[in-house]
């Protein structure tokens, strides 16, 4: 497991965020993939491959996808760094704002994922 495996989390992420009000919305995959190219490149690269290949088969809900960053951070918890942290929530705040805004089910997983990651510390 490296860091690499955290990337690829970060699109599982924001999957996830982009389906929790109900489905996802053009500018919430654009926010993301501005996002990934402006700001976290070349890591971006992996987390816009992963997002592209979990789209296409859209069969993951969003509690799969949660799930599975969670368990990709406990497994890497050594290679999440606190600006990593910041780099998912930022992810997360940004992708909810882009399509009317944040949603209370957004909210409600934003808040579920700090609760979560700060219970790893």
């Amino acid at each position: 497991m490296s860091a690499s495996d955290i990337y690829r989390a970060l699109a599982e992420l924001g999957y996830a965020i982009a389906k929790a009000d109900g489905g996802m919305q053009s500018a919430e995959k654009d926010e993301f993939y501005r996002i990934m190219q402006e700001e976290i490149y070349p890591n971006g690269l992996l987390a816009e491959s992963r997002f592209e290949i979990l789209e296409s088969r859209g069969h993951l809900t969003v509690d799969q996808a949660y799930k599975q960053v969670i368990n990709t951070i406990k497994l890497n918890k050594k290679a999440f760094t606190p600006e990593m942290r910041e780099q998912f929530l930022n992810v997360m705040h940004r992708v909810a704002d882009a399509y009317n805004g944040i949603e209370v089910s957004e909210s409600e997983l934003i808040e579920r994922f700090i609760k979560d990651i700060d219970a790893l510390a």
